[in-house]
Order: structure tokens, then sequence, then C-alpha cells
């Protein structure tokens, strides 16, 4: 699956920008990223699954708790199935979230196929 063949796959956000993919910190610049809040950018139910994927920014600052450390914002891929959570991880860069997801749509698809093949 190709990188624009994933992105028509997912259902995007008005808030989402692509012009933004490199660069978190935009979202937080130009008003769309509230301090020490996270938003949803994008859905992926791949068909024929129960999985559900999100992809959003997040943007984290101690200093709004009274602690030490530098404030951050980044990308992030979170992968549900019903009832349970199975990975949520952070990236520099949209590209990143997306190729650890297009590897996870691989991965669940071959399992499926292997399953489907078994039962025959």
């Amino acid at each position: 699956m190709t990188d624009e063949e994933l992105r028509g796959l997912i259902t995007w956000h008005i808030r989402y920008e692509r012009s933004y993919d490199e660069d978190p910190w935009a979202y937080q610049r130009n008003g769309m990223l509230p301090a020490g809040r996270s938003r949803r950018l994008g859905v992926l139910v791949p068909k024929g699954t129960r999985l559900r994927a999100y992809l959003g920014i997040q943007h984290f600052d101690p200093a709004l708790w009274d602690h030490r450390g530098q404030a951050y914002c980044k990308f992030f891929l979170s992968l549900r199935a019903p009832g349970r959570g199975v990975s949520l991880r952070t990236h520099g860069t949209m590209d990143e979230a997306l190729s650890v997801l297009r590897q996870a749509c691989s991965a669940l698809l071959t399992t499926q196929k292997g399953a489907t093949g078994a039962a025959s």
C-alpha cells in the first residue's frame, strides 16, 4: 500500500493540515491546539477488521503542572481493538506515524489471509 493509498483510507478531521506534517508545533502556533491538550486528526477503520487507528497531535508541557522538563508537541498513533488498547506511540512527524500504521495494517492483512487460508 502506498502513502497516498493509506492517506485516502483515513477519514481526516477538518483540523488536519497536511502542510504541518513535518512540524507538529505549527498546530499550537496557529491556535489549533491549546497548551497541554491533544486533538484527533484522523481515523482509520480497516474494512473487515475490528481495529481502529487514531492519528492526532499532542502537546505536553510539564510546567503546566509545576514540574520541570521541556515542553513537546508530537503526533500520535493509537491503535485500538474492542475493549482494549493495542498501541499508543508518539512520533516526530506524521510520516513516521503513517509508516507505523502502514506496517500494522500490512501485518493485520497478512494475519487475516493466513487465518482464512488455514480454515479452507
